[in-house]
């Protein structure tokens, strides 16, 4: 079933209503319709343009479900499968979050790196950590975010919950640069 196309507003956030069952599984994909500029990139401070594809999949409860959709919600989202139950989409759910030394990551809310206000302490700050050095390895991949996500995707054993070492490395110094580029500590952890 689709629900209606959400405009998404100018801080990020979106919401929409739909007829769903609890238990239900619930995907959301953000469809860029512009070759304008979408967001500013962290690790680079420059308006970008999104050129991947960005989802995340929760569960319904039969009320409301928040829904944050980012690079590791759009990972797991893959990771669930093609046409995953509620029990794929919990399980990718945490296991690509334990991949990045998370847990669950359908109902985490990121703290932007760059707004001034970043705390690396917290659940929030730690996935804005994270996708900052996301942000920060797609500049090796020269802008190409669709490629780091690939790449992160494959890299990911979900049997483990872990990361490997080579793209661990490759978002260390994807954190660096996020944090050159935005003069906030704690990036790199």
């Amino acid at each position: 079933t689709w629900g209606p196309a959400v405009k998404v507003n100018d801080d990020g956030t979106y919401t929409t209503t739909l007829q769903v069952g609890a238990g239900e599984v619930v995907i959301v994909k953000v469809i860029d319709a512009t070759d304008g500029v979408d967001y500013k990139d962290t690790a680079t401070n420059l308006p970008k343009d999104l050129n991947a594809l960005l989802e995340a999949a929760g569960v319904s409860n039969g009320k409301t479900l928040v829904l944050n959709v980012n690079a590791l919600t759009s990972i797991a989202v893959d990771k669930a499968g093609p046409s995953p139950d509620a029990a794929a989409v919990g399980k990718a759910n945490v296991d690509v979050g334990k991949a990045f030394g998370m847990g669950d990551i359908s109902g985490i809310t990121p703290d932007v790196v760059t707004d001034g206000t970043f705390d690396g302490t917290t659940a929030e700050g730690r996935l804005g950590a994270i996708l900052g050095a996301i942000s920060g390895a797609d500049t090796a991949n020269g802008g190409n975010t669709q490629a780091t996500l690939d790449a992160l995707k494959d890299a990911i054993d979900t049997a483990t919950g872990t990361l490997s070492l080579e793209q661990q490395a490759v978002l260390i110094q994807g954190a660096t640069k996020a944090e050159e580029a935005s003069g906030m500590p704690g990036v790199v952890e």
